[in-house]
């Protein structure tokens, strides 16, 4: 098992795995008993849901080793389709739930159990910073969902017609809006909840002032929460 590597540095798999086709060390799609006895390092490349619920560790003819205990190997999970069983001989940090892509998950084996040692995701996404934050200025009507993408602050400018705020996309973990409305006479704004992503307290909807701003946030990029009180224009 050991894969100890020195000539042109450190790596992991087999020496001369930079040389080797994009399939080296790849588990086999819809494996869900991956085996992981001859190597430390694996990908996935699943292309429908698959559920891994266990990593085989396997010794002479094909018996279950009980002598790879502190066996260590590191997967990087190209797809968004595979789940790790959380459960049984398989121990994670977090609930179960498909992994993300360009994840990779450490796992230590010991006594018949994989128990997760690390992890990291790395979607390009993890948290929005505040520098990076733009005003976003559109001329709407009707019901529309706004993509957020980057801005901190939306201004919404009826075209003369009534709007309604049905959700927001685009946005990521950890990021905060201002929503602001400006009315030119006679429209009514509003927020709903049951068409879209948006969390408003205590109601599916509510009508805006024009004129005036709110405030949402979100914590996993998907749901939008709303703040508990308007702003004062």
């Amino acid at each position: 098992m050991s894969e100890m590597r020195i000539k042109n540095g450190l790596a992991l798999g087999p020496y001369g795995t930079a040389g080797a086709t994009s399939s080296q060390n790849l588990i086999t799609p819809g494996d869900t008993t991956p085996d992981v006895s001859n190597g430390v390092f694996f990908v996935t490349a699943n292309t429908s849901a698959t559920t891994i619920t266990y990593f085989d560790v396997l010794g002479p003819g094909g018996i279950p080793s009980t002598a790879a205990n502190g066996k260590l190997v590191t997967v990087l999970f190209q797809d968004a389709l595979t789940t790790i069983q959380n459960g049984v001989n398989m121990f994670l940090s977090t609930t179960q739930a498909a992994v993300a892509a360009n994840t990779i998950i450490d796992f230590v084996y010991y006594n018949s159990s994989w128990i997760e040692k690390s992890r990291a995701t790395n979607n390009q996404l993890a948290t929005a910073q505040a520098a990076a934050f733009r005003r976003l200025n559109l001329s709407q009507a009707g019901s529309v969902a706004i993509n957020v993408t980057t801005a901190d602050t939306v201004v919404l400018t009826s075209t003369g017609a009534d709007l309604g705020v049905t959700g927001f996309g685009g946005g990521v973990a950890n990021q905060k809006i201002t929503v602001i409305f400006i009315g030119t006479g006679g429209q009514t704004f509003s927020f709903a909840q049951s068409a879209g992503n948006l969390v408003l307290a205590g109601t599916n909807g509510f009508a805006a002032g024009a004129s005036s701003a709110y405030q949402f946030y979100t914590a996993t990029g998907s749901l939008w929460y709303s703040l508990p009180s308007e702003i004062a224009p």
